[in-house]
């Protein structure tokens, strides 16, 4: 069994997300160590964990894993698999928090790129379904979108 299918799809995606944002196949470990946001960490938060220990932890963890002081996608998941096989199904959300958090991101982009596909099909198959007659696909995604943005902002 992998470190990828420990971890429950949410999990891993917000663990895939985390390490998309830095764009690339490796990230020497400086950077990745410099880009690890200790003083957002939900330990320290509570003050469960002084800065300290978590920075620490943190390269401990992570040195264990790594070699010639580059990090791989593979680290990234199995330093978090580490943590999720400590963290039981309930503490979904901290987990979510702690990974997101840890790294800057915001909660709101992380749904995996599947869903996103699949949310996009069911979204243009409702559009086409709602479209009627001489109305154009545009005019109705208007007005769904209008019913929808309830303060005007043109935003949802």
């Amino acid at each position: 069994m992998t470190a990828q299918s420990d971890m429950n799809e949410k999990r891993l995606a917000v663990v895939k997300h985390a390490w998309s944002s830095f764009g690339k196949k490796e990230v020497a470990w400086d950077a990745l160590r410099s880009a690890y946001h200790v003083d957002a960490h939900p330990r320290l938060r509570t003050r469960e964990k002084r800065a300290e220990q978590v920075s620490t932890d943190f390269a401990d963890s992570f040195g264990k894993l790594i070699s010639g002081g580059v990090v791989t996608e593979a680290n990234f998941i199995d330093y978090y698999a580490d943590i999720n096989a400590t963290l039981p199904a309930e503490k979904d959300d901290y987990f979510v928090d702690l990974v997101l958090k840890s790294w800057g991101l915001d909660a709101k982009t992380t749904v995996n790129a599947q869903r996103l596909d699949e949310l996009q099909t069911v979204i243009f198959e409702k559009i086409r379904q709602k479209t009627h007659g001489i109305e154009d696909e545009g005019r109705t995604v208007k007005k769904i979108f209008k019913h929808f943005d309830l303060d005007g902002f043109g935003t949802i």
